[in-house]
């Protein structure tokens, strides 16, 4: 339904175009394609099967792509051989176009201009939006991992979370802000709390629970706290604090331990 829509096809079966150019460039057999909006689906389709795109410009530069789904204004709007990725959202994976196995759902989630990036979750608007090359990683929240470039196995729960982070690897941040500084080759970091280790600008191994955990830390590793707000520690590696407020006797240090509530 719509002008020129399946204008192209010449042997598939099963299609289904509604909307003005919609499946207009699908010259082969390609089959089970269902395309929703003006454009949508509007590419050089020569062998795309089992595509859904509902949206205008969603998809419309598919060749090859087996398995999308493109939901949204400019959805999927660049892939062209990419196989198995989900976009729900305006401008929802709208750069990748090799690229498989991406899950984006929010406005401009995981928009940028991926050349590589893989098994990707993002799930929030500008979740993930500036990745370019990094593969495993999953943002969950408002501007999750919104830096990230080329970081990978990373895991953001929360508004914010791993926001500035731009090539930082293996690092878990769960509540709002945690680990929100503009940490620097981070890696095998957790942080789980609203503002946990929200200073981290350089540092590995650190391990924060309770809200504002670590949240003075700029510069260490190897670092535990437990506990809200435990510590006003800035730099140090190997310390271990525990409990509301604990406090080590120097802001920087190495192998403190502190436990119990205000010690």
């Amino acid at each position: 339904f719509g002008l020129q829509a399946l204008e192209n096809l010449s042997g598939g079966s099963r299609n289904i175009a509604i909307g003005n150019l919609s499946l207009d460039g699908s010259a082969g057999s390609e089959n089970d394609n269902l395309a929703v909006g003006y454009a949508a689906l509007g590419g050089s389709n020569s062998g795309g099967n089992q595509n859904v795109a509902i949206g205008n410009y969603s998809l419309d530069a598919n060749t090859s792509g087996d398995y999308n789904i493109g939901m949204g204004y400019n959805a999927l709007t660049a892939n062209t051989t990419g196989l198995r990725n989900i976009a729900i959202g305006v401008g929802a994976l709208d750069a990748p176009d090799l690229e498989d196995d991406n899950l984006a759902i929010g406005y401009d989630a995981l928009g940028g201009s991926i050349a590589g990036g893989e098994y990707n979750v993002a799930i929030g608007n500008y979740t993930l939006d500036a990745l370019t090359s990094g593969d495993y990683n999953v943002a969950v929240g408002y501007n999750a991992m919104t830096a990230n470039l080329s970081g990978g196995y990373n895991t953001a729960i929360g508004y914010g979370a791993l926001d500035a982070a731009t090539a930082d690897h293996d690092n878990v941040a769960i509540g709002y802000g945690a680990m929100g500084g503009p940490v620097n080759g981070g890696y095998g970091n957790t942080a789980t709390g609203t503002y946990s280790l929200d200073a981290l600008t350089s540092g590995d191994y650190n391990s924060a629970h309770g809200i504002g955990a670590l949240g003075s830390v700029t510069t260490g590793s190897y670092n535990t706290g437990i506990g809200s707000n435990s510590t006003t520690l800035t730099t140090g590696t190997y310390n271990t604090l525990i409990g509301y407020s604990a406090d080590p006797s120097a802001n920087s240090g190495t192998n403190q331990t502190v436990i119990g509530s205000n010690a």
